[in-house]
């Protein structure tokens, strides 16, 4: 996953959720603060909270820890991000 967050192509992923697969390839690196990156794309933006604190959500966010080792999603409860977690959060249309 620090290859996807780098901006790399071609990663060698497993991916179980057509939404993160179809989400990934149109993102782009949106840049690192005090250990949470960012990428961001039209429909979705993913963060990695490599912090020691939780992340605030933005109001009303469709958001989902992904599993990084199947690539599955799993809702997130509450209204933070916790540490050491990637989550991708969907945009509202």
């Amino acid at each position: 996953w620090a290859v996807v967050m780098a901006g790399g192509s071609c990663p060698s992923l497993t991916l179980s959720d057509t939404r993160l697969a179809e989400a990934l390839p149109l993102m782009r690196p949106a840049g690192e603060k005090d250990g949470v990156y960012t990428m961001e794309g039209d429909n979705a933006t993913l963060i990695m909270n490599n912090s020691e604190t939780a992340v605030p959500l933005p109001a009303r966010a469709k958001a989902f820890a992904v599993n990084q080792k199947d690539g599955s999603l799993k809702p997130l409860k509450g209204d933070t991000i916790a540490p050491e977690t990637l989550a991708i959060v969907f945009k509202k249309r």
